[in-house]
């Protein structure tokens, strides 16, 4: 019996394991089912996996589905007949996995898929191939049929007959019009010139203003036919023209012109100068006010008292006696009879005793003036040369009187007024340079102030003085330095003292004293916002790092290597060695650390010796003894655990030792009385 029960754990132990590696499912009283798998996923119920075998799900008819009573919401199952398919239990009905029907959208179809059933629409005349609003771009197809049988080869068009209607009726060779009630304008073949019109008439073209001028030959086109004069090309001689003749049209029909009433015919020539050119005054021809001897001409022409010696051209011509002009263009419109001068310019303008310049000046050159038209020049010089050097304006004042004025700029009158203007793109402009390399170039002389801004009250707001010295409201020879400010200054970006390329908002970079703060009892104060937060400062012979009295809460912080070491809180508490900013409560110094000092003074009332005073109640060495048994250290003195967690304080402890030397003393003194005592028992014992 022994002997088979050995030999039969002996079977089980090596059977057990191998049915264990050949288990493939999994069914577990809780938890995750596998079929084909010993760990099925712990969110699925039951997980199947296979490489070679499917799921299948119940199959049955219609008939047998609908049978089924009370299915569950979600049974699913497969029909076979009717519309075979898997169908699924949605809680009131049986829906179809895949939706029945036609995709209307098409969008099953893979890229080159081509449909190969014809698509029929489910009634006749019911359904359209787009709409009049949203039309297929192309139809490729092989042929078109119509509902009468025809195709578009035979339904008219290339090598038919165009049917006739009211209007254009094409028949053959003739092109005829067939509601019109007017015949003699009909289009016929005979009228028709060769090359107009071949094959199937395909660039015949008919509509207002299109008929050629070579289809407009003979008398075929009417002169009632002709409505505005807009046709070019009519037939004039049935219009009772003649060769040369000019027609003119009286709003009704085109008849010929005819020359103009006063017309001269024989001009009777009066008496007239050398070189004047005649004018006629209603009788003959008599001396003008235009004088031209072939090189020049003058208009205004005195009795021969001009001289042409500097003027090619000259005309006196003014309202008022003091005022010459030597030439006056003038850009004017008119309004019926009503003229508007836009611009005007005079050349060689005296205004001696009048006051119409600006400056004021008498004499001009040239005087350019402009109305209130949009985008008007009083002068545009425009120089599009290709030498070497070009100029647009020259302007130059070398008089020997006192004062010379190259140009006199003034603009006034509008809500913007420019006196000078160099647009976008129009070059660099320099003075007292005549190559500058900047935008504006301005060369000094050594003489006079480079550039200078003053204020409405004439003071200086800005100079460059001919030693290249600049003054924001200040007078740099006043300090001699490079770049002087009078009164406040500020700068948007980042400020550079001896560094180029300062990432900071202030750089200084030097050698020694690079930055020096003067005044009386000077300091530099620190604002976070609004808020005053520190300063320093020199205050008499004391040099101060100091929080501001309205930042009652802020500490003075002193920092190494980017780590805080030492606080010193509003109260004026110090912290050192610790990250905790709040000090040790009752003490005005907290140290996280060792401290090192060769001499402590530590100032302390009462002190100890009022144990030697007559009403000291010392305690007797039994209850010492005692006391110390029960809590193991002295009577007054810190316990171990206290000193460990709460410190260690020097100034009460020192107190505290000394009270307990004091006490000792007494102990001693009492102890060597008894000693005395005993020692004297002894000796008279002897």
């Amino acid at each position: 019996m022994m002997k088979n029960l050995v030999l039969y754990c002996v079977l089980a132990s090596a059977l057990i394991p191998q049915a264990a590696q050949a288990q493939t499912n999994s069914f577990p009283a809780t938890g995750s089912a596998g079929i084909g798998t010993i760990a099925p996923v712990p969110s699925a119920q039951l997980e199947m996996q296979s490489t070679t075998q499917g799921f299948l799900a119940p199959r049955m008819t219609k008939t047998q589905r609908d049978a089924i009573v009370s299915p569950a919401t979600g049974l699913l199952i497969y029909q076979t007949n009717s519309q075979p398919g898997f169908y699924y239990f949605n809680g009131s009905s049986w829906t179809s996995v895949v939706s029945k029907g036609a995709n209307t959208s098409l969008s099953n179809l893979a890229a080159s898929t081509s449909i190969n059933s014809a698509l029929l629409p489910n009634a006749n005349n019911t359904l359209d191939l787009g709409s009049s609003v949203r039309n297929w771009n192309e139809l490729y197809v092989n042929s078109i049929k119509f509902m009468d049988g025809t195709t578009q080869t035979t339904a008219g068009g290339a090598g038919g007959t165009y049917a006739a209607g009211t209007g254009i009726d094409i028949t053959g060779t003739v092109i005829s019009n067939t509601g019109d009630a007017n015949a003699a304008d009909d289009i016929l073949t005979s009228t028709i010139h060769t090359g107009d019109v071949s094959g199937v008439y395909s660039n015949l073209q008919l509509g207002t203003g299109v008929v050629g001028s070579t289809e407009v030959a003979d008398a075929s086109i009417s002169s009632t036919d002709i409505a505005n004069g807009t046709i070019a090309a009519v037939d004039l001689s049935s219009m009772g023209a003649v060769s040369g003749q000019v027609m003119q049209w009286n709003g009704t029909a085109w008849i010929p012109a005819t020359v103009g009433a006063g017309a001269e015919t024989d001009p009777q020539v009066g008496v007239t100068t050398l070189n004047l050119v005649p004018r006629w005054d209603g009788t003959s021809l008599i001396n003008g006010a235009i004088y031209d001897d072939g090189d020049k001409i003058s208009v205004g022409y005195n009795d021969g008292l001009l001289s042409f010696a500097t003027a090619a051209f000259y005309n006196r011509e003014s309202a008022f006696s003091t005022e010459d002009i030597a030439l006056r263009g003038v850009d004017q419109t008119f309004s019926g009879v009503t003229p508007t001068t836009h611009a005007y310019a005079n050349l060689g303008y005296n205004t001696t005793g009048l006051v119409f310049l600006d400056a004021p000046v008498s004499h001009v050159g040239v005087w350019g003036n402009a109305s209130s038209v949009d985008n008007s020049a009083a002068v545009y010089a425009s120089n599009t040369g290709t030498a070497a050097l070009d100029y647009g304006v020259v302007a130059k004042s070398s008089g020997s009187g006192t004062t010379n004025i190259a140009v006199y700029a003034k603009a006034s009158g509008a809500t913007n007024n420019y006196g000078l203007i160099v647009p976008d793109g129009g070059g660099k402009s320099g003075f007292n340079w005549s190559s500058p390399s900047a935008l504006v170039g301005i060369k000094g002389n050594g003489t006079d102030n480079g550039f200078r801004i003053i204020g409405t009250d004439f003071a200086t707001d800005f100079i460059v003085d001919e030693s290249g010295r600049v003054g924001v409201a200040f007078d740099p020879t006043v300090v001699s330095a490079k770049f002087s400010v009078g009164g406040s200054g500020y700068f948007q970006g980042n400020l550079g003292i001896g560094v180029s390329g300062s990432t900071s908002p202030l750089a200084v970079t030097g050698t020694d004293e690079v930055v020096t703060v003067e005044g009386t009892n000077p300091y530099i104060q620190l604002e976070n916002g609004p808020d005053q937060i520190g300063y320093i400062r020199a205050n008499s012979d004391d040099f101060l790092i100091a929080t501001n009295a309205e930042n009652d809460f802020g500490n003075l912080i002193f920092r190494t290597n980017g780590t805080d070491r030492m606080y010193i809180d509003a109260s004026g508490n110090v912290i050192i060695g610790s990250t905790a900013t709040s000090p040790k409560p009752g003490y005005k110094l907290s140290v996280d650390g060792k401290v090192v000092v060769e001499e402590l003074f530590v100032q302390l009332s009462p002190w100890p010796d009022y144990v030697f005073g007559n009403d000291y109640a010392l305690m007797p060495l039994t209850e010492v003894e005692s006391f110390i048994s029960q809590n193991n250290h002295l009577p007054g003195v810190p316990a171990a655990e206290e000193i460990e967690t709460g410190g260690l304080p020097v100034g009460e402890m020192q107190k505290i030792l000394m009270e307990k030397i004091e006490e000792l003393t007494l102990y001693v003194i009492e102890i060597q009385k008894q000693n005395q005592a005993l020692q004297a028992e002894v000796d008279s014992l002897k």
